[in-house]
C-alpha cells in the first residue's frame, strides 16, 4: 500500500459573501487514513468536500487560497448531506460492475432495505435515498471517500454496519473525510480530527473527544491570560488614579498657605506632571493589553429555571399491543413501561419499529388493539415530535413564547443564555436553522414549566455544540423524559435507563 498522501491542504482559508468561514486549515490524507471534520454547521465543512471533489459552488461569491492538491492516483467521489431524487438512482442501474453490484445490495440490506427490491428514486423518502447513495459510494472503487453527515437516517443496527463497513475500507486502503456530529462514531474511527470554531481551527491526532480536549485546555489558558490582563488594566488604572489624587491634593493644600506656597506649587506641579506621563503610560499599555488581550468565545450556560417539580406517576403501559391496519406484523406486543417525574429514560431501536408510535399511545393520540394505557391527567407533559412537528407556529420567534407567561426581558434572558442573541428572537420562525429551533423549543419547555418531556429524535441533524447544550439542559432538568434518539453519545449522557424495542418486544437494555 502506498503511503504518499492522496490529498494535501496547506494554509487553506475560505470567505463566502465576504464573510470568512476559516483561515490557515492545513491537513493530509494518506491511504487507510481518517479525517473527521467538526464544527458548528455553517463554518464551511460541506463547502470544502464539495471543492475537494471539484464540485462548483452555488454561488460564485466565494474565495478559495491556499493549496490544496490530490494526487494522481486519488479518485474521491462525495456523498451529499442530503441527495436529491435527481441524483438518485436504484441501486440496480448504479454500475454496471456486477460484483459492486452484489456488494451493494448486499449492504442495502444490511441498512434495512428488504432484499431484492427495486424501488424507483422518485418514491423513495429521504432516508432511503440517502442509504441508497450511501451504499453507491462505499461499495464503489474510489480510494478518497469524501462523506458528509453519513449517519442522519441511520438508526443503531445501520451506524454498526457503516462503522464496520468504514473499519474495513480502511484496512483496504482507503482514505476518508467524515463530515459528522457523531462523537462516538468519531471517536471509534477518526486517526484525526479538526474542529473549526469561529476564531480557531484544533487539529489532533484522535476523534472528536481528544479535539474537544484541547479546545477546553485553550479555552482556559485564554481565560487566565484574559483575567491577568484584566488585573494589570486594572492595577495601570489604580496607580494613575493614585498619583492624580495626590497631585490634586496638594494643589488644595497650597490654597491660603503663607510659608511654602511656592515650594508646594513646585512640587505639586511636578507630581502632575509625572502623573500625566503615568497615565500615558497606563493608556498606551491598556491599548496593547486590549490587543493582546485572547478572544474568549461565550459559552451555552443554559440550566433549568428554578421550580420544583414533585415526584409523581407519569404514565403507565400495561402489556400493550398496537398493529397499524396496513401492516401484517404489530409495532408492540406485551409492551410494559412506566415513568415518574424522576425518570430519566432513553428507547432505542431500528427505523419502523415502533418508537413515535410508543410515544403516540403515550400520549393518547393512539389507542393500543389490547392492554392498559393510563397517563396522569394534571401533568405539565410536552411532546416535541420528529423535525418539532406542530411545535411552533408561524410568525417570530417571540411570538412564539406569548404562551409562556413570562415577560419579553425574561424570554430573551433564556434565548440569549442559548446564544439566540441580538436579532434572533424577532426572525420569523422559517428562516431559523433547525438547531437553533431546537434549542428555543428547550427553552420554551423550561419556560412553560414542563414536568415530564417526550422527545422524538431531538438531536437528529445537530450540530455538536446544539447538542451539547440539550445535554447540558436535561442534565439538570427537574422533571423526567423519555428520549427516542440513535445516538449513543447522546443515550450515554443523558439517560438513567436505556430501553430497546425489537421485534415487537420492549425491553430493558
Amino acid at each position: 500500500m502506498s503511503t504518499s498522501p492522496l490529498l494535501v491542504a496547506k494554509d487553506l482559508s475560505l470567505h463566502i459573501a465576504g464573510r470568512r468561514l476559516f483561515s490557515n486549515l492545513s491537513f493530509s490524507i494518506a491511504p487507510g487514513e481518517v479525517l473527521a471534520l467538526a464544527g458548528a454547521n455553517g463554518c464551511g465543512k460541506s463547502t470544502l468536500l464539495k471543492l475537494i471533489a471539484g464540485q462548483s459552488l452555488s454561488t460564485e461569491d466565494f474565495s478559495l487560497d491556499g493549496d490544496l492538491r490530490c494526487s494522481s492516483e486519488a479518485a474521491p467521489v462525495l456523498l451529499p448531506q442530503l441527495v436529491t431524487s435527481g441524483e438518485c438512482r436504484p441501486y440496480s442501474a448504479a454500475t454496471n460492475n456486477h460484483r459492486q453490484l452484489g456488494r451493494a445490495k448486499r449492504l442495502l440490506v444490511d441498512l434495512g432495505f428488504p432484499p431484492d427490491s427495486e424501488m424507483p428514486s422518485e418514491r423513495l423518502s429521504d432516508g432511503q435515498r440517502q442509504k441508497l447513495a450511501l451504499a453507491e459510494v462505499l461499495t464503489s472503487d474510489a480510494n478518497l471517500l469524501l462523506l458528509d453527515e453519513p449517519t442522519n437516517y441511520l438508526d443503531i443496527d445501520g451506524l454498526l454496519t457503516f462503522e464496520s463497513y468504514l473499519a474495513r475500507l480502511k484496512r483496504h486502503g482507503s482514505g476518508m473525510i467524515l463530515v459528522t456530529h457523531d462523537r462516538a462514531l468519531s471517536d471509534m474511527l477518526a486517526d484525526h480530527t479538526i474542529l473549526i470554531t469561529t476564531h480557531d481551527i484544533y487539529s489532533t491526532p484522535g476523534g472528536y473527544s481528544a479535539a474537544w480536549s484541547v479546545r477546553c485546555a485553550d479555552m482556559q489558558s485564554r481565560k487566565e491570560r484574559s483575567a491577568s490582563i484584566r488585573r494589570q488594566i486594572a492595577k495601570l488604572e489604580d496607580d494613575s488614579r493614585r498619583r492624580m489624587n495626590w497631585s490634586a491634593q496638594k494643589e488644595r493644600t497650597k490654597t491660603g498657605a503663607k510659608l511654602g506656597k511656592g515650594f508646594i506649587s513646585h512640587r505639586a506641579a511636578k507630581q502632575a506632571k509625572r502623573s500625566k506621563a503615568i497615565q500615558q503610560r497606563a493608556e498606551r499599555e491598556k491599548e496593547r493589553l486590549q490587543q493582546t488581550k485572547p478572544f474568549v468565545p461565550k459559552q451555552i450556560t443554559l440550566s433549568a429555571p428554578e421550580y420544583r417539580v414533585a415526584n409523581r406517576d407519569v404514565f403507565s403501559l400495561h402489556e400493550i399491543s398496537f398493529a397499524y391496519p396496513t401492516q401484517e406484523q404489530p409495532c408492540l406486543v406485551n409492551a410494559t413501561l412506566t415513568a415518574t417525574t424522576r425518570d430519566k429514560l432513553c428507547l432505542m431501536g431500528a427505523n419502523g419499529s415502533g418508537k413515535t408510535t410508543l410515544l403516540r399511545l403515550i400520549t393518547g393520540e393512539l389507542q393500543p388493539v389490547s392492554g392498559e394505557c393510563r397517563c396522569h391527567p394534571d401533568i405539565k407533559l410536552t411532546y416535541l415530535q420528529q423535525g418539532l412537528q406542530d411545535f411552533f407556529e408561524p410568525g417570530t420567534l417571540l411570538d412564539n413564547f406569548a404562551d409562556c407567561h413570562a415577560d419579553e426581558t425574561t424570554v430573551r434572558i433564556w434565548l440569549g443564555q442559548a446564544l439566540l442573541r441580538k436579532d434572533k428572537p424577532q426572525q420569523p420562525i422559517d428562516t431559523l436553522s433547525y438547531g437553533e429551533l431546537m434549542r428555543a423549543a428547550v427553552v420554551k419547555c423550561l419556560l412553560m414549566r414542563s414536568e415530564f418531556l417526550l422527545l422524538d429524535e431531538p438531536t437528529s441533524h445537530l450540530d455538536v455544540e446544539s447538542i451539547e447544550v440539550i445535554e447540558q439542559i436535561l442534565s439538570d432538568f427537574p422533571g423526567g423524559f423519555l428520549i427516542v434518539s440513535h445516538d449513543r453519545r447522546f443515550v450515554q449522557e443523558v439517560g438513567q435507563r436505556l430501553y430497546v424495542l425489537n421485534n415487537s418486544s420492549l425491553t430493558l437494555a
